[in-house]
């Protein structure tokens, strides 16, 4: 079975703030970053029932802290 993946407009928002964020530090450390999104969407798509149910048919994730380096 195919699962949607909705992320919130300010999840959206807040990962291109923290792209900003991690390319003013080091220049591709943002890319590096997205990367890291990236990866951990794909493992949403793969196992959606693994993760906590927020509400009802509802599920979300939270990520570990990026590292800097």
């Amino acid at each position: 079975m195919k699962y949607k993946l909705d992320v919130k407009i300010t999840a959206k928002a807040g990962v291109l703030e923290a792209f900003d964020y991690y390319e003013y530090l080091r220049t591709g450390l943002g890319d590096r970053f997205i990367d890291y999104w990236e990866a951990h969407l794909d493992n949403i798509k793969e196992n959606p029932l693994h993760h906590q149910k927020a509400h009802k048919d509802f599920r979300q994730v939270l990520i570990k802290p990026y590292p800097l380096l």
